[in-house]
């Protein structure tokens, strides 16, 4: 995914965030220059994916440590070498 670009989705909905008043008086002089709502949304997703992707590996755990372990006993990758 490319993080330098905030990709702004076409449909839009709203949310309500409670933002400390000393970020709010620092921010309004750069709202000219900066798109908050896309800043916002791109944050947003890239907190959203480290969730799901921490959720996964905890999900997945114990087949990573499986799949590790066959590794370790065997130095082979995957059911594919067996033939070897």
């Amino acid at each position: 995914m490319d993080t330098t670009k905030p990709c702004i989705s076409p449909r839009k909905g709203r949310i309500q965030l409670s933002i400390s008043q000393e970020v709010l008086d620092r921010i309004e002089p750069l709202r000219d220059e900066v798109n908050f709502s896309a800043e916002a949304e791109h944050l947003f997703r890239t907190i959203a994916e480290r969730v799901e992707r921490r959720k996964w590996v905890e999900r997945n755990a114990g087949a990573l440590c499986e799949h590790g372990r066959a590794i370790a006993r065997t130095g082979l990758a995957g059911t594919e070498f067996d033939r070897i």
